[in-house]
C-alpha cells in the first residue's frame, strides 16, 4: 500500500525519462501492464534510450507485448549510429 501511494505521488512530480522508466518497472512488477506501458511510452517521449530495457528483469512481464516490442525497437533505432 505504501509503495502504491508513493508511485501515485511520483506520477505527479516533475517528469523525467528515468523517473518514468522506474515507474514502468514498478507497475510491471505489480502486474499493471497498462500503466507500465504508459510509463514506458512516456519515458521514450522524454528521451529515455535504455538499451537495458530489453534485458531488465523488472520488465519481463511485458515481453511479447506488441507495444513493449515497439518500445524496444524504437530505442534500438535511436541508439544505432546513423
Amino acid at each position: 500500500a505504501e509503495a502504491l501511494a508513493a508511485a501515485k505521488k511520483a506520477e505527479g512530480l516533475t517528469e523525467s525519462d528515468g523517473g518514468r522508466y522506474n515507474l514502468a518497472c514498478f507497475w510491471a512488477q505489480l502486474g499493471n501492464r497498462l500503466e507500465a506501458l504508459r510509463s514506458l511510452r512516456r519515458s521514450l517521449e522524454l528521451g529515455m534510450l535504455s538499451g537495458f530495457a530489453e534485458r531488465d528483469p523488472e520488465l519481463i512481464s511485458l515481453h511479447g507485448d506488441p507495444e513493449f516490442e515497439a518500445y524496444i525497437a524504437e530505442g534500438k533505432r535511436r541508439l544505432s549510429p546513423k
